[in-house]
């Protein structure tokens, strides 16, 4: 009977195996676990430990030696296994038969709590997603647009900047778009035309602003592959000159002018004040530097875990992988093509800026000398001509192309999804009405993995089958017990106190029947008080011996003794 419960268990991992539960049904089965846990010893101990006292007293009536009957009836725990084995010095095929039938008990008590486990379910689908394809929305876009001012947008643009600090090195901007790598940091490590995994905490990334992915499962992992791009600074030549021959306005800076470009590349030129204490200006001295700019156009695999209660607009993103795209044009955006054009963009991102005092530090200002600082930052000394030329060209780039991703993303930066939205697709590429003109999004597929609300059930094939045969084990130490028991005729008079009266010389017990066991002979017995001293006092030579504790004296540790 004791055997029901863990068979039950057993029977119960099998059969649940791939099933789907609710949290609460678990939460029952993995009470009952703990339970059997705590039983399973107990029972263990019961039933083994019965039969091997049982094999002793079997062997008694058959005829063994001292040893094997010793053996058997000190078997009944597990440490009791142990310590008859090595008292005796017994390491034989019993022994080991022995211990190995023990070790089976708390292996399996932890089989108990490790046959059956619950994950969540997951479901695994082909989604269809659209994300922002910036180049193909700048082609559509007239370079006019540049030169005005968009307040929704440049408010994004700034909000990128000044929080800055507290999304150092995340995945994702504010508004939870995945961020595109910086490519040239990437590739100090390893080969461009390869796929570089990113990861760690320290990834530098080209803009304060992601790519918006719509399409994203609600509570589950996303993954595909993207392609996207930004504009990237090289500068060089970075340092300080006169304010005569840097050519600046004494209002219009900082700057950076267009000095020369085609397709692909173009040359420009920063310009700006050095400032003491973080607002005197330097009247006599300008930082100044040399920069070529190209479109870094790559592919990049992207993973999203997006659940219902997230706080992010479109959940955690990552880029897992990049690769530079060479399949696709380069061509840097037209508000390149000529002077006119790009200064006109240039001045288009100081007045994006918040208004402040003439001849004092701007936000750019602040954000080229510490990105990861305060606004404004009162004890600063901004001079930028001292910093390494990657530093520079890295914070050069990532102010740039928050500006131009806020300029044609901004609509798009804290939705969700195209719901409600005007759009027409042809092949891969969906075309969206929004209030400053069409945008751009590309449409790919997607692998998603969708989380279950129920849990799966699985078995542990190496902890049921321990379990099992455990389970076997016993059934067959139940069937041995019961057989040996039919077939033992005597007395059982192992292990009671009561049987070291049989046949002493020094205890009269006639009245009591040799044919009772131990226990019926210690209740015949009842209050006869026993002791082990010396049952010959009057001799010279002591005899020690069990008897009554009226014909016995305990014994003198300087008297001699047979």
């Amino acid at each position: 009977m004791g055997i029901i419960p863990f068979f039950c268990l057993a029977w119960a991992a099998v059969g649940l195996n791939g099933k789907k539960i609710s949290q609460s049904a678990w939460d029952a089965i993995k009470i009952a676990m703990k339970v059997e846990v705590t039983l399973f010893p107990l029972v263990y101990a019961a039933i083994v430990g019965r039969m091997s006292r049982q094999l002793a007293h079997w062997k008694l009536q058959k005829g063994a030696s001292v040893s094997i009957i010793q053996r058997f009836l000190g078997s009944t725990t597990v440490f009791g296994t142990l310590y008859t084995s090595w008292v005796l010095r017994s390491f034989d095929l019993v022994a080991l038969g022995l211990t190995v039938l023990w070790a089976f008990s708390p292996l399996a008590a932890q089989a108990s709590l490790r046959i059956l486990s619950a994950s969540p379910g997951k479901t695994q689908s082909t989604l269809q997603l659209h994300y922002f394809d910036y180049a193909a929305t700048n082609d559509v876009t007239p370079v006019s647009d540049w030169y005005y001012t968009d307040d929704p947008a440049d408010e994004i643009f700034i909000a990128s900047l000044v929080t800055a600090k507290i999304k150092r090195g995340s995945t994702t901007d504010i508004w939870g778009n995945v961020n595109i790598p910086l490519l040239s940091d990437l590739t100090k490590t390893g080969n461009a035309s390869d796929w570089i995994d990113v990861s760690g905490n320290n990834v530098v990334y080209a803009s304060n602003l992601g790519v918006p992915i719509f399409g994203l499962l609600s509570d589950g992992v996303t993954s595909t592959t993207i392609s996207t791009s930004y504009l990237d600074f090289q500068c060089y030549d970075l340092r300080q000159m006169t304010f005569e021959a840097a050519n600046v306005s004494a209002l219009n800076v900082p700057e950076i002018i267009y000095v020369e470009g085609n397709d692909t590349k173009a040359s420009v030129v920063w310009k700006s004040f050095n400032f003491e204490d973080g607002w005197e200006r330097d009247s006599e001295e300008v930082a100044a530097a040399n920069c070529y700019v190209t479109l870094q156009s790559l592919l990049m695999d992207v993973n999203c875990n997006r659940t219902s209660d997230s706080p992010r607009t479109q959940g955690e993103c990552r880029a897992t992988r990049v690769q530079k795209n060479k399949a696709i044009d380069s061509s840097l955006p037209d508000f390149f093509s000529s002077s006119i054009t790009f200064n006109n963009f240039t001045e288009s991102i100081l007045k994006a800026l918040p208004a402040g005092q003439e001849a004092t530090p701007t936000v750019l200002d602040y954000w080229m000398s510490n990105p990861f600082g305060t606004y404004p930052q009162l004890d600063a000394n901004i001079t930028l001509y001292e910093l390494s030329a990657d530093i520079f060209s890295r914070r050069l780039t990532q102010m740039v192309n928050s500006f131009y991703m806020a300029r044609l993303g901004y609509q798009f930066m804290t939705r969700t999804s195209l719901d409600g939205l005007q759009s027409n697709t042809t092949g891969n590429e969906t075309t969206v009405k929004s209030d400053t003109g069409p945008v751009k999004f590309t449409l790919v597929s997607g692998n998603g993995v969708e989380i279950d609300t129920d849990l799966t059930l699985s078995t542990n094939p190496g902890w049921i089958t321990a379990f099992i045969l455990t389970i076997v084990l016993m059934m067959a130490a139940s069937i041995i017990t019961f057989y040996i028991t039919t077939e033992i005729l005597i007395p059982d008079v192992l292990g009671y106190v009561s049987s070291l009266t049989r046949d002493n010389p020094h205890i009269y017990d006639s009245e009591i029947p040799v044919v009772v066991g131990g226990l019926q002979r210690t209740e015949m017995l009842g209050s006869m008080a026993l002791r082990m001293g010396d049952v010959s006092p009057r001799d010279d030579i002591g005899t020690l011996g069990i008897g009554r504790l009226s014909s016995t004296t305990r014994s003198k540790g300087r008297r001699l003794f047979r």
